[in-house]
């Protein structure tokens, strides 16, 4: 699958003094798996919140899939296709690690008028959402975690579980922040599989992270940021042999 599927032009974003974006662009194709790094302050998270909508730029235009969403709100956003993973954990930490996961599938009937006088209806999507969200889980090494209510997992398993939320909502485009923090290096490996399943199907995966390496073996593309800029971007490891781009890393 060719073409656009994300357009950022010429954004900026201003907080007081300080410029966290500064006239960034960057274009993004179906099909593709691209790292961002950088040192903290460099504007990376910044970027994730104002393609989600949770920031509004101060210039600039943000189109998804032929649509230009500046302005828009969050929800409307995620409804083009945008999932967002963000770096702390979102996680209703009273309900088990299956409750959470089945909330974050979309078009439950029982949420409409119409649908809600179908109990049949209601039960069969129940059904097949809660075999969805196992089967994710277990894709995540989560299966026996299932009933466990999500306050009483480690830091790391309730990244894998705001990550299974994420991947729930079926999207074309997943803004991923930090996927790989807290994770054991043999999951890492199996996220990483997932992330290449996503690309496979025609799928814009965006990450922000500090984990290099983990970036190296899954990213297509990697962009390097410093100071609201793009300072690099190419392939991870040409733009890693660059010394340049080492002194920003170190920074």
């Amino acid at each position: 699958m060719g073409g656009v599927l994300l357009d950022i032009n010429s954004v900026s974003r201003r907080f007081g003094g300080t410029l966290a974006l500064n006239d960034v662009s960057l274009h993004f194709p179906f099909s593709s798996i691209v790292g961002i790094a950088g040192p903290n302050g460099a504007g990376k998270t910044t970027l994730l919140d104002v393609l989600s909508g949770f920031e509004r730029p101060d210039l600039g235009s943000i189109v998804v899939c032929g649509i230009e969403v500046v302005g828009r709100r969050p929800w409307d956003i995620s409804r083009l296709g945008l999932s967002r993973l963000f770096q702390e954990v979102r996680l209703s930490r009273s309900q088990t690690a299956l409750d959470n996961v089945k909330l974050a599938y979309q078009s439950n009937p029982g949420e409409s008028p119409r649908g809600f006088l179908r109990p049949r209806l209601i039960a069969a999507y129940e059904r097949e959402t809660e075999q969805a969200a196992l089967r994710l889980l277990e894709s995540l090494s989560l299966n026996g975690l299932a009933d466990s209510i999500a306050a009483t997992l480690s830091y790391g398993q309730q990244k894998l579980v705001a990550l299974a939320c994420c991947l729930a909502s079926d999207a074309k485009i997943y803004l991923l922040d930090e996927p790989f923090a807290g994770l054991a290096p043999s999951i890492c490996g199996k996220v990483g599989s997932i992330f290449n399943d996503l690309r496979a199907r025609g799928c814009l995966v965006l990450i922000v992270e500090h984990d290099m390496l983990a970036l190296q073996q899954c990213a297509d593309r990697l962009i390097i940021m410093a100071q609201g800029e793009v300072r690099a971007d190419g392939s991870p490891d040409v733009i890693l042999r660059n010394a340049a781009v080492q002194d920003v890393l170190l920074a």
